[in-house]
């Protein structure tokens, strides 16, 4: 996976076009692996692509539901689309399966 690290290390870098352009030669079989939706979601979030990032932490929740960081980052995004209460619906299921996480009301 040396396209995702090289991706993650330049999203570090705040090289957002080199980190795109890394996940971009990404082979498809590996696209929906959780953690290249995570960086891919990273990428998102720091281009304000609230709309992307749904639909990113969403392929997350399904690739790995039992991972709370595609619940969290689904409702994160739809508060940022103004969908507070959407979000809020859709983290709902996520309450019993991660009690240990503080984030998750």
């Amino acid at each position: 996976m040396h396209h995702l690290r090289a991706a993650e290390g330049w999203l570090d870098l705040g090289n957002l076009n080199e980190s795109r352009s890394e996940l971009e030669l990404i082979p498809s079989p590996q696209c929906n692996h959780p953690e290249v939706l995570e960086i891919r979601w990273n990428l998102s979030a720091k281009e304000k692509n609230w709309k992307n990032c749904v639909k990113t932490a969403q392929l997350l929740v399904e690739s790995a539901p039992e991972q709370p960081a595609g619940w969290i980052h689904r409702s994160f995004a739809l508060h940022e689309l103004n969908q507070t209460e959407e979000a809020f619906i859709q983290l709902k299921p996520a309450q019993n399966l991660f009690s240990d996480q503080w984030i998750i009301p």
